[in-house]
C-alpha cells in the first residue's frame, strides 16, 4: 500500500540532483536543473530532496511543476484548469483523505506547493515516491495526447507492454462497457497482476473517476500504471489533473470573486450537473446511471467518505493556497465547489456513504 503520510529519508552522498531547501511557505530549487527527461508526458516533472535542518539525509518527494516539459513537445492550454492541473490533484486528494473505505484502489496523494526556480515563483505539487524499493513501475501503454502530432506516440514501444494500436481500438475507440472491462483486467493479469484483483481494481478506479469527473483515464494510456516485483504486481490510481473540468480564465477570478453566496452556489451545481462527458475507463454508455449500473452489476462496492471532515479540509486547503498563491484562490474554491456537488447529488449518491471514522487507508 502507498503511505501518502510517510516521510521518505534518503542519503543522496554526491549525487548530482535538485535540492530543495523550505524557505518559508516557498521551496526553494537548486542543484541540478529541474526535470527528467524520461517521465512521459508534457509536464514537466521530476524528484527532489529537501534539506532536513537536524539530519544528514533529506526527504524525497516527487515533484510536478505547472510548466510544460524541457524536453517535450506541445504546450498547455490558456485554461486555468490546464494551466494549474495543481489545483485539481491538490482538491482530489483531500477527497482520497478521506475515503475511509476505498475497496482495492491503492491511491497516490498530492499537496499543492509554491516552488522558487532561480528567482521564478512556480506552482505545483509534492507527493511521495510509490515506487517501493524492489519494485519497477509499468505503464501499460504509451500515449501523449497533448504532444505535438508527431510526438504522440512511441513507435518503437519498446517498454511498454500494450500496444498502443490495440489500447486504441479496445479502450479510447470501444463503445462497449463489458469489452473495456475485459480488455483492462486482461491487460493487468499480462503484467502479472491477479485476476480478482485486477477486476476490483478498474471496477473501484472506474467509480472513483465518475466521481472526479476524470476526463483524461481512459484517452491517455499512459495513466493505467503499476508496480512490479518478482513476485507480485499492484496497479496504483494517480494522476487526478484533468478531473472536475471548467473553463476558467483570469477574467472569471473577478467574476466569481464578487458573486453573491447563492448564485455562486448556482453556478458551482449548474456546472456540475451539466457534466456529460466519458469519465473514466468504463463509461461507454450515453448516460452516467448506465456506467454506473455496470460497475455495481459488476462488484462495485461503495466507498465510504467523512464528508463533513472532507469539507474543512477543503476550506483548508483553499486558505492555503490563498496564502501561496492569492490569485487561484477563487479557482481553487470553485473546484472544491463542483466536487462537493457532484457528491451531493442524488445520480451519484449509489457510489458512496458518509462515515464519521478517520481515514485508516
Amino acid at each position: 500500500m502507498i503511505d501518502n503520510d510517510k516521510e521518505i529519508q534518503v542519503d543522496i552522498g554526491s549525487s548530482e540532483v535538485t535540492v530543495g531547501q523550505q524557505k518559508g511557505n516557498i521551496i526553494e530549487l537548486s542543484g541540478k536543473p529541474f526535470s527528467d527527461s524520461k517521465l512521459l508526458g508534457l509536464q514537466r516533472k521530476g524528484f527532489i530532496y529537501i534539506e532536513n535542518e537536524d539530519s544528514n539525509l533529506y526527504t524525497e518527494k516527487f515533484v510536478k511543476i505547472d510548466k510544460e516539459s524541457i524536453n517535450k513537445s506541445g504546450k498547455f492550454k490558456d485554461n486555468y484548469d490546464v494551466l494549474y492541473s495543481s489545483i485539481t490533484e491538490d482538491i482530489v486528494s483531500r477527497l482520497l483523505d478521506n475515503m475511509i473505505y476505498s475497496g482495492t484502489m491503492n491511491s497516490l496523494t498530492y499537496t499543492f506547493h509554491l516552488f522558487d526556480m532561480k528567482g521564478e515563483k512556480i506552482t505545483g505539487t509534492t507527493s511521495n515516491n510509490y515506487i517501493k524499493e524492489n519494485y519497477l513501475e509499468i505503464v501499460l501503454s504509451y500515449h501523449n495526447p497533448r504532444a505535438d502530432e508527431d510526438a504522440k506516440y512511441n513507435p518503437e514501444e519498446q517498454y511498454f507492454p500494450i500496444k498502443f494500436n490495440d489500447y486504441h481500438d479496445e479502450i479510447i475507440n470501444c463503445y462497449d462497457n463489458l469489452s473495456i472491462f475485459n480488455s483492462m483486467v486482461k491487460y493487468y493479469k499480462s503484467i502479472g497482476v491477479n485476476e480478482e484483483y485486477a477486476k476490483k481494481f478498474v471496477i473501484q478506479q472506474a467509480a472513483f473517476d465518475i466521481l472526479i469527473a476524470n476526463t483524461d483515464r481512459r484517452k491517455n494510456s499512459t495513466n493505467s500504471i503499476a508496480i512490479k516485483s518478482f513476485d507480485r504486481c499492484i496497479p496504483i490510481n494517480l494522476d487526478y489533473g484533468r478531473s472536475l473540468p471548467v473553463m476558467f480564465k483570469e477574467e472569471h477570478v473577478e467574476k466569481y470573486a464578487n458573486m453573491d453566496e447563492e448564485t455562486w452556489q448556482d453556478s458551482v451545481e449548474g456546472l456540475s450537473d451539466s457534466f456529460s462527458e466519458e469519465f473514466g475507463l468504463i463509461s461507454a454508455e450515453g448516460r452516467i446511471v448506465n456506467n454506473i449500473e455496470f460497475l455495481v452489476e459488476n462488484g462495485f462496492e461503495k466507498f465510504k467518505i467523512n464528508i463533513n471532515k472532507l469539507k474543512r479540509d477543503l476550506e483548508v486547503s483553499c486558505e492555503r493556497i490563498k496564502r501561496l498563491k492569492p490569485e487561484l484562490y477563487e479557482f481553487a474554491k470553485f473546484k472544491a465547489g463542483i466536487l462537493i456537488a457532484r457528491l451531493e447529488s442524488e445520480e451519484l449518491s449509489v457510489l458512496w456513504e458518509a462515515s464519521d471514522e478517520e481515514n485508516n487507508l
